[in-house]
């Protein structure tokens, strides 16, 4: 049977000599842990520093060392300094334990072994037979987390790709702009010297004013169309553009633009009941011999521009190039086109709708479509092209002194024209002959005659038509919209099937939102103008001017996450914490900082009063010592047998 001793350091043989006060601290005992715990400072501060200073920066390769490298030597440079400052801790603290009261010999043993590495950590972390050592429980838990900052300094350095923004040197990257448009075509034929030209009751002499067509370029004539039949996200594609990588991005630039705008005129809408025996889809349908039926009071919907509809057909237009016939937009100084549409619910049922019952789902809108000056902001990811769109504020004002008339011939003053005429800028087959200035907008933007006329008379001819209940549209020299009133354009159904007029008539009936058609329609012809713009005197290659704008490279750059340092983190906090209760409670105690030193151990080792002499194995030397318990300083006890009762004679004091 084991015996359970219970010894103190003697220094005679019966007597110990009184404890010693209490002794600063030396730096001479514990430099190295100074060592240590500065070195995880500076280390700690320098990784910190290092991934900072890459943290988004491409990736570091001087062909010797790479980051993670680097990273790798600081890491385990701190975790070697931290591992050692807590081996110290768990070697103090064993001498620490052993002043508060008798404890097992073998507690010594097993909190020296935690402090050599993290297997003897675990064993002292499950071996409950230790007590009361919670402090260095937690001085082992911390040895065992230093092992894993080795994965968590993997984590630190990820990466991330991302597109870098570099100049493109060859300058392929473009965005085109229009600072003047000048295409379409224009043909005057020569008249008789004299020929006059009556307008009203009036009877004038008008020098130049000869005859005149114009035929839009196809380009825009394709962009007018696209934008009629395709959404504005697809128009916004068709802009012209050059992106070698399919990323880019482009300086805000203005251009000349085409602008849309609606207005719902819902609330301008007058019904009325009116007598009549003919409905409109009788006068409008194309079909042979229409049927006649009797005279009755049928509900008429009217807006003040003239424009009616009954419930005999679904839709109604009315177009006009004239600002000032507008219902809503008269204020546009560079109005293309005005559209009225008057018409019932997509879900209306004509063919079962009474003429004499009112439907309160009619509704009205008006849209236009005019020149302007737009900024944009543009930029392309994955090939496709994003731009945000403003009108630009320092050029939204038409130039009062643009668009004047000129003599094409020296000897002869400028054409006279009606007053009404002289800023008009629709095409117009007698008005629209004498030649003119640019239409001008502040800041050096510019339409040509010959565009305006063309554009304009292509869009007449594709939104409005004569129609049988149009009036003006027959006279063999004014086939101009602007002159036709109240209708030309409509859509219905009748016993042969749909019918339309003009074709874009389809479009503005299936449009779920008409200004979003407007809108993509002005986007196209935007895109038609900026596209074909005149070239900068300056010398630009190509068509149009060319914004150039910065290639998206992709590039892989370092990403650090932060949260994987967290670790490093709470084990200097830990080591510190740990570092200052050891030193306070030996002190406090009045031990010596002997650490993991041999010569203590040694030194303290006659006072097991020779215990372990004549064991020549571990397994003998722990047998002993898990049986006996010691206290290594202050009073002590001389030994007893396990299982004694302790009385005078047994026991003797030793100081």
């Amino acid at each position: 049977m084991g015996t359970n001793i219970m010894m103190g350091p003697l220094g005679s043989a019966n007597e110990l000599p009184p404890r010693a006060k209490r002794k600063p601290l030396r730096i001479g005992d514990i430099w190295i842990l100074i060592f240590c715990l500065v070195s995880s400072v500076l280390l700690l501060g320098a990784l910190v520093g290092l991934l900072f200073a890459f943290d988004g920066k491409p990736i570091f390769d001087s062909g010797l060392v790479t980051l993670n490298t680097l990273v790798a030597v600081l890491s385990t440079g701190y975790k070697a300094s931290i591992i050692h400052a807590l081996s110290f801790v768990m070697a103090q603290s064993k001498w620490v334990v052993f002043t508060r009261g008798r404890r097992r010999l073998l507690d010594f043993d097993r909190i020296e072994t935690a402090g050599e590495g993290p297997l003897g950590s675990i064993l002292l972390l499950f071996n409950f037979k230790v007590k009361n050592i919670s402090m260095i429980r937690v001085g082992a838990m911390f040895i065992i987390l230093a092992v894993a900052t080795d994965p968590f300094t993997q984590q630190l350095l990820q990466f991330r790709q991302t597109t870098a923004l570099i100049d493109d040197p060859s300058n392929r990257t473009a965005i085109f702009r229009a600072s003047r448009y000048s295409r379409g075509s224009e043909t005057r034929t020569q008249a008789p010297s004299g020929v006059r030209f009556v307008e009203g009751n009036s009877t004038s002499l008008y020098r130049g004013n000869i005859p005149i067509t114009a035929d839009a370029d196809f380009s825009m004539q394709s962009a007018i169309m696209y934008g009629l039949v395709q959404p504005t996200t697809a128009v916004s594609q068709q802009a012209r553009f050059s992106c070698p990588s399919g990323s880019c991005v482009y300086p805000k630039f203005t251009s000349l633009s085409v602008c849309s705008a609606c207005a719902d005129l819902t609330s301008s809408i007058s019904i009325t009941r009116v007598e009549s025996r003919t409905r409109m889809n009788i006068t409008l349908d194309r079909a042979a011999n229409p049927p006649q039926i009797d005279r009755e009071d049928i509900v008429r919907y009217s807006l003040p521009n003239g424009l009616h509809l009954d419930n005999s057909l679904e839709m109604v237009l009315r177009g006009t190039t004239n600002a000032s016939r507008s219902l809503a937009f008269d204020n546009i100084t560079t109005l293309i086109w005005s559209q009225s549409i008057l018409r019932h619910p997509p879900s209306t049922n004509i063919t079962t709708l009474p003429l004499t019952t009112g439907n309160p789902g009619v509704f009205a809108q008006e849209c236009v479509l005019y020149y302007c000056v737009n900024t944009y902001t543009s930029t392309v990811a994955d090939g496709i092209l994003f731009k945000n769109i403003t009108p630009s504020a320092d050029h939204a004002t038409r130039d009062p002194s643009s668009w004047a008339l000129f003599s094409s011939f020296p000897d002869q003053p400028p054409p006279e024209l009606p007053p009404a005429r002289e800023l008009d800028i629709s095409y117009h087959p007698r008005f629209s002959s004498p030649s003119r200035t640019d239409l001008s907008f502040g800041g050096g933007y510019n339409i040509s005659q010959a565009a305006i006329n063309s554009i304009s008379s292509f869009v007449q001819r594709t939104f409005a038509t004569c129609t049988g209940l149009t009036v003006n549209c027959t006279t063999t020299l004014e086939p101009v919209a602007d002159n036709w009133t109240p209708l030309n354009g409509f859509y219905m159904t009748v016993q042969s099937g749909p019918q339309h007029e003009p074709s874009a008539a389809q479009e503005l009936w299936r449009a779920v939102k008409v200004d979003g058609l407007f809108q993509a329609v002005a986007r196209s012809m935007s895109n038609a103008l900026r596209a074909g713009g005149d070239a900068d005197a300056a010398g630009a290659t190509g068509e149009g001017n060319a914004v150039l704008g910065q290639v998206g490279v992709v590039m892989v750059l370092y990403r650090v996450d932060w949260r994987w340092l967290a670790l490093h983190g709470l084990l200097g906090l830990g080591t510190f914490g740990a570092v200052a209760w050891v030193l306070a409670r030996s002190r406090m105690d009045n031990v010596g900082v002997w650490g993991s030193s041999t010569l203590a151990v040694m030194a303290k080792g006659e006072d097991t009063n020779g215990l372990l002499r004549g064991a020549d194995t571990i397994v003998e030397m722990e047998a002993r010592a898990r049986g006996t318990e010691v206290f290594l300083f202050g009073e002590q006890m001389m030994p007893r047998q396990r299982g004694e009762e302790s009385d005078d004679e047994a026991w003797r004091m030793i100081r």
